[in-house]
This record gives structure tokens, C-alpha cells and sequence, in this order.
């Protein structure tokens, strides 16, 4: 018996340095394990695997500076992961996610 759901991870443009960046609005279905969201190693699991994929979504190839551009991706894939851990709103995801921005600060 599959375990599995999907969510549909969406996020509306972000405002770095004062400018809106809508060239990073995306959506995309993400499909994870119910069950291992329950578990503390399955959803430091689940939540490595979000952040790769949004990772990939987040990345900024406009004209600007490389510190900006990181920034810039830095920020969506925060924001992006606490939108969807919030929606998929497990104990354990959460205190992975809050492991994740722990480690992720400064």
C-alpha cells in the first residue's frame, strides 16, 4: 500500500533588496511520503529532497551581481521550504526544517 501524497508547491515573487523578482514565480507538484514525514530520519530525508528540487526552481540566471543572485536563491529556497513544511505540517518535519534553518543562518 503506497503512502505517498503530493502538494503543490507555489510561491509568488520574492522582494530582494527592494525589487521584486517575479522571474522566480514557479510551481510544481511535490510528491512525498506520508509516512516518513512522521519519522524524525524520514523527514530530515523528505525535506533534503524539497530542498534540492526547489533549489533548482530558485535559481535566479538574470543579470545580476553573484552575490545577489545567491542571495536571491538563498532566500526563495527558506521561504519556499517553510511555506511547504508549513502545508505539510508534521512534528517532525517541522523540527527538521527548523534543524535546516539552524544550520542555513548568517
Amino acid at each position: 500500500m503506497s503512502y505517498t501524497k503530493t502538494l503543490a508547491v507555489i510561491l509568488s515573487g520574492l522582494a530582494i533588496a527592494g525589487t521584486a523578482s517575479a522571474a522566480n514565480d514557479f510551481s510544481f507538484d511535490y510528491t512525498y511520503d506520508a509516512k516518513a514525514v512522521q519519522t524524525e530520519q524520514g523527514a530530515a530525508q523528505v525535506l533534503q529532497d524539497l530542498e534540492h528540487q526547489v533549489a533548482d526552481h530558485c535559481e535566479d540566471r538574470r543579470v545580476f551581481p553573484l552575490a545577489i543572485r545567491e542571495a536571491m536563491a538563498k532566500q526563495c529556497v527558506a521561504t519556499t521550504l517553510e511555506r511547504t513544511v508549513a502545508q505539510i505540517d508534521t512534528p517532525a518535519l517541522d523540527q527538521a526544517f527548523e534543524d535546516w534553518e539552524a544550520r542555513n543562518q548568517g
